[in-house]
């Protein structure tokens, strides 16, 4: 008498081409998303006469001169600083307040949770132009413009709804 937990070998075969089948589709999936990646890379190590080059150099000796003169510029250091400490300002606020907010959603019921829960979707599907203005005039009122505290205040407003 056959066991139940043994599957036909059919059934097995099919299974094992299922499984081949799936694997092979996500690894050609792998190769559609990694190759431009890799191919901007690639022109990244390319002086401008090989990037330029009719038909395209497979294979080039790495040149990083494209990266040593970016960061020989000044302004490099002081950009990349700015971009860190307002990501990370951004990112640290919109869960300071989105993480609460999305708990006190979930675990207490109140009246008018729908309305904001609503009210936060709205914010999700409006173009981020809409609020420029409004924003602009209340950050030029608080004294704010030109700072990093408005450019945080800003990625927020978009980033918060999406945290709750």
């Amino acid at each position: 008498m056959r066991s139940r937990a043994a599957a036909p070998p059919s059934a097995r075969r099919q299974r094992i081409a299922l499984v081949a089948t799936a694997y092979a589709s996500l690894g050609l999936l792998t190769l559609l998303f990694v190759f431009p990646l890799a191919w901007v890379a690639g022109i990244s190590l390319k002086t401008r006469i090989q990037t330029f080059a009719r038909p395209p150099l497979l294979i080039w000796e790495p040149t990083f001169e494209h990266y040593a003169a970016v960061l020989a510029q000044a302004d490099f250091l002081h950009a990349f600083v700015n971009s860190v400490v307002v990501s990370a300002g951004a990112v640290l606020l919109s869960l300071a307040i989105g993480v609460p907010a999305a708990y006190a959603f979930a675990r207490f019921p109140f009246r008018g949770s729908s309305f904001l829960l609503f009210a936060l979707l709205v914010v999700c599907m409006l173009p981020p132009v809409a609020v420029l203005v409004p924003m602009y005039v209340l950050l030029n009122k608080a004294g704010l413009i030109n700072t990093h505290l408005s450019v945080i205040f800003a990625y927020t407003t978009f980033s918060l709804p999406l945290v709750v």
